[in-house]
């Protein structure tokens, strides 16, 4: 993944593709256990259109759909917030 980010510019490579993935895990997290659901969402909706724009601006509409689904889908979560089943609910 260091590799990938490397190819595409993006500084520190080595630091940022750890960070990526363990920050995508814990907002991942967070969201299903409902805690902080807007937040997350609202950062994990950045994040993925960033990866978006770097990797898969100018290609097909398919090769760079899931990262516009995960767009999609954090920007739902964002604006509607956790369930009645969340930490936060409860």
């Amino acid at each position: 993944y260091a590799v990938f980010l490397q190819n595409l510019g993006y500084p520190w490579p080595t630091l940022m593709a750890p960070l990526s993935v363990w920050f995508q895990a814990l907002a991942g997290a967070a969201l299903i256990a409902g805690w902080r659901t807007r937040s997350f969402a609202t950062l994990l909706a950045l994040h993925f259109l960033l990866a978006w724009l770097t990797a898969h601006l100018g290609q097909p509409l398919r090769a760079g759909w899931p990262a516009l689904a995960m767009v999609a889908i954090a920007l739902v979560l964002a604006t509607h917030g956790p369930g009645a089943w969340s930490l936060q609910a409860w």
